[in-house]
Formats: structure tokens, sequence, C-alpha cells
């Protein structure tokens, strides 16, 4: 019995000095490796709500919403193009020919009733006579014209019979590009006889020769006998002289061959 008592005192003593049982500790979480060398990420902050600087309308329920119009965007610089510098070529190049005095006398005139043909001397008045070797058109001085395209023989003075003091110098002759069918025969030239002055002159011996196109100024009538007036001629067959009545347009035939008109007549302003 002794015995059984010094155990029990023993064990009792023992239990006495022990210190008292620590805290439960919580169960540890073991994390994969991988995640063991990274902290977990920093949650994303709140996003920030913008303030905005202009005042913002109150929508009251039950009242009607204010249109509002939409501010505009702002609009972008306007695009300015790159200045380039002009540099001048050291080319040299020839200057351009004066106008010629025949494109200060246009516009062309106007068409006559024979419809191939232009007004020889817009304003005039037929006035041809028996005997002549053309037909005569008085009026004051003033352009006279081209009836038809044609190439320039000559425009200078001389080639008339009136050589006078009063009488104005300047005669021009054209050989026209299409002949004027006359009863079987070919009108291949016209001539203007007392011109006061020409458009342009040419020399007959001139080597390169002028074209005018129909209505084309040629220069301006003068006075030949003490009337102001022009001469116009119709020549034959290739003939290029007034010296051959077969190969000349009476007066008359060349008043049929501009449209049919009579002595009196005044030709069309234009």
């Amino acid at each position: 019995m002794r015995f059984l008592a010094a155990v029990v005192a023993a064990v009792v003593g023992a239990c006495a000095s022990e210190p008292p049982p620590k805290p439960a500790m919580p169960p540890v979480v073991r994390i994969p490796w991988p995640m063991r060398r990274h902290a977990a990420p920093a949650p994303a902050p709140e996003p920030t709500p913008s303030v905005d600087t202009e005042p913002s309308s109150l929508v009251v329920p039950g009242e009607p919403t204010p249109s509002v119009a939409p501010s505009a965007a702002p609009s972008a610089a306007p695009w300015a193009a790159p200045s380039v510098s002009v540099v001048p070529t050291t080319t040299s190049t020839s200057p351009a020919p004066p106008a010629s005095p025949t494109s200060l006398l246009l516009p062309l005139s106007g068409p006559l009733r024979a419809p191939k043909l232009r007004n020889p001397m817009p304003g005039g008045v037929f006035a041809g006579y028996v005997g002549d070797t053309g037909l005569d058109v008085v009026g004051s001085p003033r352009t006279v014209y081209a009836i038809a395209a044609a190439t320039v023989d000559y425009a200078e003075k001389g080639h008339t019979r009136w050589t006078g003091p009063k009488d104005s110098p300047y005669c021009v002759r054209l050989t026209l590009d299409e002949p004027i069918t006359w009863k079987g025969r070919r009108v291949t030239h016209a001539y203007y006889a007392h011109l006061s002055s020409v458009a342009f002159e040419q020399a007959e011996s001139a080597k390169s020769k002028r074209h005018v196109e129909p209505g084309q100024a040629l220069g301006t009538s003068g006075v030949a006998r003490g009337v102001p007036h022009l001469h116009l001629g119709l020549l034959l067959d290739g003939e290029v002289e007034q010296d051959d009545w077969a190969f000349i347009l009476r007066e008359g035939e060349v008043r049929a061959v501009l449209g049919g008109y009579v002595n009196g007549e005044t030709l069309p302003k234009s």
C-alpha cells in the first residue's frame, strides 16, 4: 500500500510542475511552389470618377428632358501645304513672237448668202458698173476680210493701174484653197485693190506665204479716183492678172457668186 501511495504522489507532483498547454495553432495551408516566389498581386484600385468641369443638367423625374446640343468636337488645325521653293531653270527660251496685226482686227466677218463665203466688207454698198474688171463695194474706210480660206500671194503696194497721188496704194491677192465652181469653170483667185493699209505686208517674191482663214482681216479699204471703196475681182482657172477678159468675172457675175446681190444693196454689218 505504501508503494501505491508513493506512485500516486509522484504522478500528482509531476502534473503540477508541467506548464499549461499552448493554444491550438490554426491549420497550415501549403502554397504550391510557383506561388511562393511571387506575392499575390495587389487589388486594382477603384476607378476614380472623372469630374466634369461643365455644369451638368439635372433631370427631374416627370419633367421634360431639355435637349442639349452636343458640343462640337474640337476641330483639328487646318492642314497647311508644305512650302515649295521653285528654283528657276537656266534653260533659255526664245520670247514669244509678237501678236500678228491680223489678230487685232478680228472677230471674223459673217457669212454671205453664199454659205461658203464670208463678207468682204461689212456695211459696204454694191456699186458695180459695166466694163469694170470686178466689183466695187463703196463705203468709208473699214476692215476688209478674206472671202474664203486661201494662201496670200502678196499684200503690198502696187499691182494696180490706179496709182495717182490720192489713190490708196495697197493690193492683196489670194489663191483659194477650194476653187469656186462657176458655169463649168473654176474661180481660183480673189483680188483686193485700193487698200489704205494691210494687216500684214508680204512681197510677191516672198518664199514663205501666209495662209488666211475665212473671214480673217486683210486690211482697210481706201480711195481710188476720189471715191472711198474696195475693188474686189475674181479670176478664173489659175489666171493671176486682171488683163484678160476671158479670165475675169464681170461685176454682175461677182455679185452672183457672192449670193445674188444687186447694185445698191448693203452688205451685212458683220
